[in-house]
């Protein structure tokens, strides 16, 4: 048995390891989930207002409608299945019920090809489709002969599973429709503040999408936060290097350091009869997931202008 481990042990190092791992690759390509889009839309509005030569204000409003879609797109081209006109994956194979070949009188679910043009030609599945024609006499793609899972079934069940996966996965999860946000800031030009500059801004976003059921989209926490801007720049000319100036400029972004946690998904997309444990008698609906904000962030930047 030894010798039989060192052969192997051998035979996947190096340049074999490689081969049979590109090999692998080849026959196994990445078809999964992660390959996506997303699709946004909407618009933005951005004022600024100089109310004196100190002192501005900008404002800034936006409405982002942002969609998932084309989940599996890699899967889906790589097995030639095709979509409806409702965004879902075309199911060529139907269900029936068969006799049982080990309980008399008994049925079993089983699957028939109903809509072959729905897989396209020279993909995986059309390909395993055509498997049928080689099978024993008396056999067919659609039957099934055992406890076993056949192609029928196997084909059948990945339509479906991809399917749900759109119907769940292509929603607006995470969205903040609504977004606000307004800065002012004050320079001082004369006296002994000369060169300093103050500001502070408000930053507000709407309520997160964190489940949906039956069409009706269930909303999280909308969440906002103050920054604070402090600045001094030098006058030109005398420096050391040179006739430039020199601005030193503290940014303090959730300056009020907000930590509430935010929910992010449904526990159970839009059940919110959903009882919560431990006997919260107003626990509300339950959440999976919780984003923590970003915690009080200091930001020191110098610039020197020539």
């Amino acid at each position: 048995m030894e010798d039989v481990y060192e052969f192997y042990e051998d035979a996947l190092t190096g340049a074999n390891l490689d081969s049979l791992l590109n090999r692998r690759q080849e026959l196994r390509p990445e078809v999964n989930g992660r390959f996506r889009d997303n699709i946004s839309d909407g618009f933005e509005l951005r004022l600024t207002a100089n109310f004196t030569d100190n002192w501005r204000l900008s404002l800034n409003a936006s409405k982002t409608d942002r969609i998932v879609s084309n989940s599996f797109s890699k899967a889906i081209d790589f097995l030639g299945l095709i979509k409806g006109e409702d965004g879902l994956l075309i199911q060529g194979f139907s269900e029936q019920e068969f006799p049982d070949p080990e309980e008399e009188g008994e049925t079993i679910v089983g699957y028939v090809l109903t809509n072959p043009g729905a897989y396209v030609d020279g993909k995986v599945i059309s390909e395993f489709i055509a498997l049928g024609s080689q099978l024993p006499d008396g056999e067919t793609i659609s039957t099934v002969p055992g406890p076993e899972q056949s192609i029928a079934t196997e084909i059948w069940e990945i339509v479906d599973v991809v399917n749900d996966r759109i119907e769940q996965d292509e929603k607006r999860w995470g969205l903040r429709p609504y977004r606000f946000n307004v800065f002012t800031t004050y320079d001082f030009k004369e006296g002994n503040l000369k060169g300093w500059s103050i500001g502070g801004g408000y930053r507000w976003s709407s309520a997160n999408i964190v489940g949906e059921e039956e069409g009706r989209e269930f909303e999280g926490e909308p969440v906002s936060s103050a920054d604070f801007l402090l600045r001094y720049r030098t006058s030109r000319g005398g420096g050391f290097l040179g006739d430039g100036r020199w601005t030193f400029q503290l940014n303090v972004r959730n300056a009020l350091n907000n930590r509430k946690i935010v929910p992010s998904r449904l526990a159970i997309d839009g059940n919110i009869d959903y009882v919560v444990p431990g006997g919260h008698s107003n626990g509300g609906p339950a959440y999976a997931r919780f984003d923590l904000p970003t915690p009080r962030d200091y930001r020191l930047t110098v610039t020197y202008d020539f």
